[in-house]
């Protein structure tokens, strides 16, 4: 049993979770990269003699956009595409503020709080100057020192806490993974970047390079023996964070 997973492409963010009918949330360019990728896959699904796949989405406008774009491109080659299953598994890293939040952990800024703004060093909250990614990835922020966890306001370290670490959303995803029905050969998720990171990491050799999915490409993971495996990945699906 196969597995394609597909990060949503460029996105305005317009759009929090909404119906099907109304997802539209894709730039152009983001639109005409999942089209491609779409097809792309399609053609690769040919070659392994896919018949049909199930379709589950992450309920975002971006998300379910996308979904709709696969949806057709498939069925355009005669792929058994089924209806789109929305998936609260597949939403995005829950409570997570990428730019006005966490991206501060990582290089550093200022952070309004009800008193006023407060400054986020990056001597103290990324001491070993991790990439973003790979700051992420290991919870980071989540581990800081309690000698600067006690510099920080309530309010900000509350508000870390209560953001889904890497390690919950992996594991969630996992969980999406093993619900799959096997009597499906293939299936198709609409997710997020935030929790693929385990197995990108994989299919670019290590860690160190701090590797991520890039907007609207897929990669494949095939189930054996019980789990999961990176199978294959799209051309040019991996991107590196300097």
């Amino acid at each position: 049993m196969l597995a394609y997973i597909t990060r949503h492409g460029q996105t305005e963010y317009r759009q929090g979770k909404v119906k099907l009918a109304e997802a539209d949330d894709l730039t152009t360019e983001g639109r005409d990269n999942v089209i491609m990728s779409a097809l792309d896959a399609a053609s690769n699904m040919e070659s392994l003699g896919i018949k049909n796949t199930e379709i589950k989405s992450s309920p975002y406008g971006r998300t379910l956009y996308a979904a709709k774009i696969w949806q057709k491109a498939l069925r355009m080659r005669n792929i058994g595409a089924r209806d789109i299953e929305i998936c609260p598994g597949l939403s995005e890293i829950e409570n997570l503020n990428y730019s006005g939040f966490l991206l501060k952990f990582i290089i550093g800024g200022d952070i309004q709080c009800s008193d006023g703004e407060f400054t986020i060093d990056p001597k103290e909250s990324n001491p070993e100057k991790y990439p973003s990614y790979v700051y992420f990835r290991m919870d980071a922020w989540h581990k800081l020192s309690p000698d600067y966890r006690r510099k920080l306001p309530k309010e900000i370290t509350e508000k870390i806490d209560a953001t889904e670490t890497f390690v919950q959303a992996t594991k969630r995803f996992k969980g999406v993974l093993d619900s799959l029905d096997s009597k499906f050969s293939s299936h198709l998720l609409v997710c997020h970047e935030g929790y693929t990171g385990e197995f990108i990491e994989i299919l670019a050799g290590g860690r160190n390079m701090a590797p991520y999915l890039d907007r609207g490409k897929y990669f494949v993971l095939e189930k054996r023996d019980n789990l999961w495996v990176p199978f294959s990945i799209q051309n040019n699906g991996i991107k590196f964070d300097r």
